[in-house]
């Protein structure tokens, strides 16, 4: 079997310095709103996965993220089925397009969606990201 391996990458290194990512699970919903200003609808019969993802800055100086500047796609994998590309949601929480600042100590929730069939969603035992980063695929580790 000459399968291409799939370089690894931990989520915290893809973010920056001394930060700790935490997978904090997933829901599943029709609609996925933040706030009263935006919101983003499954297509029918669809429904959206929503990866919540903790990003906690353990170092002493405020940490910056930037993903919109590493033009980073993320793909999810469920149940090792094929690779959905990203939900690019425009809120302020989704990952691949955050640009800010955590203070020391403190922590952001950020999300990552996805849209797949009902069925699909309702049969999810194994879950992972992958992310394209410069032309390069990878395995994300959280």
């Amino acid at each position: 079997e000459s399968e291409i391996q799939t370089q690894e990458i931990a989520l915290s290194d893809l973010l920056g310095k001394n930060l700790k990512v935490t997978y904090q699970g997933y829901s599943t919903t029709s609609s996925y709103q933040e706030g009263n200003y935006f919101s983003v609808n499954a297509a029918s019969g669809n429904t959206l996965i929503i990866m919540k993802i903790n990003v906690k800055n353990t170092g002493k100086k405020n940490a910056k993220i930037d993903l919109i500047s590493k033009n980073v796609t993320f793909y999810g994998c469920f149940n090792g089925t094929d690779r959905i590309v990203e939900k690019k949601i425009l809120g302020t929480k989704n990952l691949s397009t955050y640009q800010g600042k955590i203070k020391p100590g403190k922590s952001i929730k950020t999300v990552l969606a996805f849209e797949v069939s009902k069925k699909q969603a309702d049969e999810i035992s194994t879950q992972n990201l992958q992310v394209e980063m410069d032309g390069q695929m990878y395995q994300v580790t959280m």
